[in-house]
């Protein structure tokens, strides 16, 4: 009787330390995320998309994970509930003009972003879903982000750049992506104020 007691305690030790264990998840199901857009409208739109990836014969596709809210916060949330994803390896931000705030909210708040990513911001009347159907139709997004590396090679500025500039003299400088469709090009910059 004793044993069956030792028995039944330790399966439910090992049960119990079992369900406390974090979920391992497999690598290959995540998604990560290189390119991400924020567009805001009623809501904020937080869109990423993946970089396409060929190792041998195996060849995975870009791919587009978008979410909504109020918030960047609640964007992510929205975001993380269709799909997991990771934004750590997020080297390019391009950001619509009404969204600055929220650019600024997801950097301070989100420590799995890098604070080295490079931020750009699009003209006035071109909006964040006509910039990734351009991104990625002609050379696909792997060749479209080096295409967008090389247009801020030394131009741009990382998001921790820009937000200590803010906090100093309360404006800085981004640059404007214009004429992707072909190439993408820096060739203006805007000036941001901070908002008393």
């Amino acid at each position: 009787m004793k044993k069956l007691l030792w028995v039944i305690l330790l399966m439910a030790f090992t049960f119990a330390a079992c369900s406390a264990l974090p979920e391992q998840l497999d690598a290959r199901d995540e998604a990560v995320v290189r390119l991400v857009t924020l567009a805001r409208g009623d809501k904020l739109r937080l869109e990423g998309v993946t970089a396409a990836l060929k190792t041998g014969d195996t060849e995975r596709k870009s791919e587009r994970v978008s979410g909504e809210g109020e918030s960047y916060k609640k964007a992510k949330q929205d975001l993380l509930g269709r799909r997991r994803a990771s934004f750590a390896h997020a080297t390019e931000w391009v950001i619509e003009e009404n969204a600055m705030a929220d650019f600024a909210d997801a950097f301070l708040s989100d420590p799995e972003l890098t604070l080295y990513a490079k931020i750009y911001l699009l003209p006035e009347g071109t909006t964040a879903d006509e910039f990734l159907d351009g991104f990625s139709e002609e050379n696909g997004p792997a060749c479209s982000l080096e295409e967008l590396a090389r247009a801020g090679t030394g131009k741009t500025g990382t998001a921790m750049e820009r937000l200590s500039q803010l906090a100093e003299s309360q404006e800085t400088r981004f640059p404007v992506l214009e004429d992707w469709e072909g190439q993408v090009e820096v060739k203006r910059w805007k000036t941001v104020k901070k908002s008393e």
